[in-house]
């Protein structure tokens, strides 16, 4: 993943440069997001292989044909899902 900095020749004022770190950040929160659903994908893939997709990695129940439907990389069943959220809060 690129983690290079925009770098501009140019003398900025302090907007310009708040602007440069807001946009800097933007871009490396996207890779991120971008990486975090590719890892995700492949989670799935190795999941249908595995022979285990659409088992929650929780609690071992199945996960819902519709959860599934909408997030085909969903690796919890919904209330698994809400209680690692909540955990993360």
């Amino acid at each position: 993943m690129s983690r290079e900095q925009i770098v501009d020749d140019q003398v900025q004022d302090s907007g310009d440069q708040a602007q440069s770190v807001v946009m800097e950040s933007l871009r490396n929160s996207l890779q991120d997001a971008e990486y975090e659903e590719y890892d995700r994908l492949v989670k799935a893939l190795a999941a249908i292989d595995a022979g285990t997709y659409g088992v929650c990695a929780d609690c071992g129940a199945s996960i819902g044909e519709k959860r599934l439907k909408h997030f085909p990389n969903a690796s919890r069943c919904i209330a698994c899902q809400e209680a690692f959220e909540a955990r993360k809060q």
